[in-house]
Order: structure tokens, then sequence, then C-alpha cells
């Protein structure tokens, strides 16, 4: 992941070629392509599942690695227009889609041992914040390829579709989601929220969802994460970090306190700050919309607070 940030240099320079872009497709060269441990369709997978599970093979997926495998690879290939970097990684979307989306409500469930098949218990908040995140990052490489990649483009197109209208539906009244997507008894979590918010309002302004379906999950989705920005710059509510847990009880008693976890879920909170105003901006302008353009405003100044927070 960390070449990302070169890669991000080089574009803030507007050069494709010199030291950032060669670091990370040397890094994307030897260890993501080359990445050796696989099923034997050749999905990334891993060694460890979940407690109770583990069972030292390499038959277990985590949704989260969707994006934290992939995204290195889409970022280079649209950098580079890179079509087979684009096959690469569309090839495993569709495979983890296919072992791990919940056909029934297009949400994802945090893991599964292929071999037997066993899915983890649960449907975690942040690994499916990755995962809809990884689809845009997919989809977004895959863009200019979509009519020679024909059927990629469609399948993960149409698993996307799904996974957003399923989060939607789970949507809660305040605006966040829940720490288990499906369970609205467990704990709000603001690094799900603000994955999800990103997404879906940069798939409306790419014009992959229907701005009217989503307008009013986004508008409270931006109102939900509002309620955890505070004037000091922290953000509360982000869940520990964590592996695959054994069951939901595992997941409700993960830390929120923003000094367990000011590492993590800060760099989204960002992310949806910005993809939020970039969908209003590109709407219809009107009083209700001004008013949150103001709210975001507001939000992007302070997340100058966050960051200096963040560093210190």
């Amino acid at each position: 992941m960390f070449p990302v940030a070169y890669l991000n240099r080089a574009s803030e320079q507007s050069v494709t070629t010199g030291p950032d872009v060669e670091l990370a497709k040397a890094v994307a060269e030897q260890y993501v392509l080359k990445f050796p441990i696989r099923l034997p369709d050749g999905t990334f997978s891993r060694t460890l599942g979940w407690q109770g599970n583990d069972f030292n093979t390499s038959t277990y997926l985590w949704i989260d690695d969707t994006y934290m495998g992939f995204t290195l690879l889409a970022r280079l290939s649209r950098m580079l227009k890179n079509k087979e970097y684009a096959k690469f990684i569309a090839k495993q979307r569709m495979s983890f889609n296919h072992h791990l989306q919940d056909q029934m409500d297009g949400l994802f469930f945090h893991g599964v041992n292929t071999q037997p098949k066993t899915l983890s218990c649960c449907k975690w908040g942040r690994a499916n914040g990755w995962s809809i995140t990884a689809s845009v990052e997919v989809l977004l490489a895959l863009k200019p390829f979509k009519e020679s990649l024909k059927s990629e483009w469609d399948t993960i197109m149409d698993s996307f579709r799904r996974h957003a209208r399923g989060m939607a539906k789970h949507q809660s009244s305040d605006g966040r989601w829940h720490q288990l997507v499906d369970d609205d008894t467990s704990f709000l979590e603001t690094s799900c929220t603000a994955m999800t918010l990103s997404s879906i309002a940069r798939a409306v302004n790419e014009g992959w969802l229907d701005r009217k379906e989503f307008v009013e999950n986004l508008h409270r989705g931006w109102k939900g994460l509002e309620t955890v920005l505070k004037p000091d710059g922290t953000v509360n509510g982000v869940c520990v970090g964590t592996g695959i847990q054994p069951a939901a009880s595992d997941y409700r008693k993960r830390g929120t306190t923003y000094l367990e976890t000011r590492n993590g879920g800060i760099g989204f909170v960002y992310h949806a700050a910005v993809d939020y105003h970039n969908f209003l901006a590109s709407s219809t302008v009107n009083i209700v919309n001004g008013q949150y353009l103001l709210s975001v405003h507001a939000a992007l100044i302070q997340a100058v607070y966050i960051y200096i927070n963040y560093l210190l």
C-alpha cells in the first residue's frame, strides 16, 4: 500500500516516469503480482483464518485484502493505462466476490475457509467498507478498457451495485453504519461509514449509481459523520483494527476510543469529506445543498486540525 503515496507525488508533478513510479512498479511486480499464497485458481489467500478455524492451510480469504491487495495495481493501471494490471485485479475481484458476497443481501462476509467452505460468522462493517472501496478502485482501473474487458466490467459492476444497495438498506436512521452491518443492535462505527459514503459518492458522480436513489443516503451519511468529528480534531467511533473474529460478541467489544484508534479510520474521513463535497458540487444547487456545502467546508478546515493532532 505505501507506494501509493509515491504515485500520488508523481501525479502531483504530472509525471508518469521517474523514481517514484519505478518504485511503485517494482513493489507491484515483485510483491503483488508474485504473491505466493494462493488458491488453486490463483486467488490471493492466507494461511490463517480465525480462532477455532485455523488449519494452517492456504485456503483462507479475507475480504480486507481486496483493498490492501488491489489498490496499488489499480492506481498504476490508471496512471500507465496498463490493461494487464486492470485485467489481473479484475480476475481477483471477481473471485473474491464469488467466495464472499452474500447473494441474498449483497453484503460481504469477513472471511471464508474454502476447504471445506466455512464462512466466518459476521459481516463486519469495516470489512464491507474495504470491499466497497476496492470495487471503486477496480472499476476506475477498468474504465478505459470497459469495452475490451466488457465481461469483467459488467460482472464487477453488478456486484458493486448489489453491495451498494445492500449497504443502503442497512444504514441507520442517524446516517452511520453499524459495526456489524446487518445487526442494528451493534454499535455505530465511523470508518465503515466514511468508506461507504466515499464510495457511493464517487460512484454517483461517475454515473454508476443513480443520484436520486442514493441522494438521501449520502446526506444522512454525512450528518452521521458530523456527530463524530470534534472541534479539537479527534475522530470518535472508529473500531480498533481486527482480524476475523469467531463470534459476533467479539466484534461488539472492540474498542472505539480515540486513543485506541487514532491511527485508523482518519484517512477515510478525509476521503468522505472530499467525495461528499464533490457530490454536492455536481448536484443542482439549492438551499439544502448550500447548507450541506457549508457543513462540509467547515469539516475540510477541521481536517487540518485532525492532521496536526495526528502528527502530534
